[in-house]
């Protein structure tokens, strides 16, 4: 039997680079995160979704997604991206917690879902793992003030993490819980995940889930 997938997509933010909420800007005809929400539906083994939204757009939220025919949990986001992604996964633990929980950033369009089906195998044989591309640009380390060159990297042991990220919905919840507080320190619940286990898996992403960041990013 296979286990109960629910998908968090994570919409807060106020978008300071960007002008605006970014999350709601005009892609393709629609606000932006719906194309995400749309394609993890498409995918079809998800059973149920949480939209982490700021508390103040959770009404138009409601209204925007009133004809969407499928279980849709609406959030309050947190102050940080750390607290939005920490109150969907307690959210799923309530569910069910057996089952996978996806994250992922509305920043980000999702387009390929076979990524999704990758995740999720590797989710299940190491509790975890997220998406990666490799670097194809010289990468430079740099002193903490920013300016100072210390080494280049060796781009062949480095990779880009994207989401959507996919757990163990118990051992993600275990290892966000024991972090407390520091959550906040980690960039993703991946990097958090591997400090907790030890172990992450990794698949290969997708040069299409480009991260929206500013105005030009849409096109």
């Amino acid at each position: 039997m296979e286990e109960r997938v629910t998908f968090a997509l994570l919409m807060g933010g106020g978008g300071r680079r960007f002008g605006g909420k970014k999350q709601f800007a005009p892609f393709k005809g629609e606000p932006l995160y719906f194309h995400s929400l749309k394609a993890a539906i498409r995918w079809g083994k998800c059973a149920s979704f949480l939209l982490v939204v700021p508390p103040e757009d959770k009404g138009r939220v409601k209204e925007e997604t009133s004809s969407i025919p499928v279980p849709l949990a609406i959030l309050d986001g947190g102050p940080v991206r750390a607290e939005s992604a920490w109150r969907a996964v307690q959210e799923a633990y309530r569910e069910d917690p057996d089952g996978m929980v996806l994250l992922h950033d509305a920043a980000r369009p999702l387009e390929d879902l076979s990524v999704l089906d990758s995740l999720l195998e590797e989710a299940r044989k190491e509790g975890g793992a997220v998406p990666v591309l490799p670097l194809e640009e010289s990468a430079l380390l740099i002193g903490e003030e920013g300016e100072d060159p210390i080494d280049y990297l060796d781009r062949g042991k480095v990779r880009l993490v994207q989401t959507p990220q996919c757990f163990r919905t118990h051992l993600l919840f275990e290892a966000e819980r024991e972090a407390g507080q520091a959550r906040c320190r980690f960039t993703d619940e991946g990097s958090l995940f591997l400090k907790s286990q030890g172990r992450l898996g990794i698949c290969e992403g997708s040069p299409l889930h480009r991260k929206i960041t500013r105005k030009e990013d849409i096109r």
